[in-house]
């Protein structure tokens, strides 16, 4: 006979990544971009005889050393019960990641201001596949996307999406009533600075023109 026991706590912080940056399609820009994530995730076992009916046909790779009774021993089971879920983790991110975006019609650009509805998506999913082996996860954390910023056009896109809010939310506090006030304001600052230019230009040349007098005279 064989007796297992089943720690039933939460195991928190529990840390995953896409190990590949997904494809995904920006909507607004129709931008290929490749982007990835990463956060932690807590895990907590529902069904132990599920958990074992599941698992213990496939635990060759837990060594009898890791069934000591010690902290070191107790964290590598823990990772090699994690490195077996680490492929359907992976594969559920993949498939969802962008879809879980574009459920929310949000930019990316925007993406950051979005990250508890998009935990919450990925949540539902990564449950399900975890609940099929009697584990339930209570809570999924993203905590950072890593964007293409090393890509020219997503800069580009990125620089212009930041000035268009930053015209909008003028706007918004003008008033649409006020948007003809903002057009003759800007107009007038270009012609004060036209203006400017041309005193300037004036009052060199007539510098010019003293000093060339001056010359002359002492000549």
């Amino acid at each position: 006979a064989e007796v297992y026991f089943i720690n039933k706590t939460v195991q928190m912080g529990c840390r995953w990544g896409t190990r590949n940056r997904v494809n995904y399609r920006d909507p607004e820009t129709g931008l290929n971009l490749s982007i990835g994530a990463s956060g932690e995730f807590n895990v907590q076992v529902k069904d132990s005889r599920k958990l074992l009916v599941k698992l213990v046909g496939t635990a060759n790779g837990l060594q009898r050393e890791q069934f000591e009774d010690t902290p070191e021993a107790e964290a590598s089971r823990f990772e090699s019960l994690m490195d077996m879920f680490d492929g359907m983790l992976q594969n559920a991110l993949k498939m969802q990641l962008s879809n879980a975006i574009k459920s929310q019609q949000i930019s990316i650009f925007d993406i950051d201001s979005y990250i508890g509805q998009i935990s919450d998506t990925l949540k539902a999913h990564v449950s399900a596949a975890f609940e099929e082996y009697g584990l339930f996860v209570p809570q999924f954390y993203v905590t950072n996307f890593s964007l293409p910023e090393n890509d020219k056009d997503f800069q580009k896109w990125k620089e212009l999406h930041a000035q268009g809010r930053i015209a909008e939310k003028q706007a918004q506090e003008m008033g649409k009533g006020d948007r003809a006030k903002i057009i003759a304001s800007a107009e007038n600052a270009k012609l004060e600075q036209e203006y400017g230019i041309e005193i300037d230009r004036l009052a060199n040349e007539r510098a010019r023109m003293q000093a060339e007098l001056e010359a002359q005279k002492k000549k």
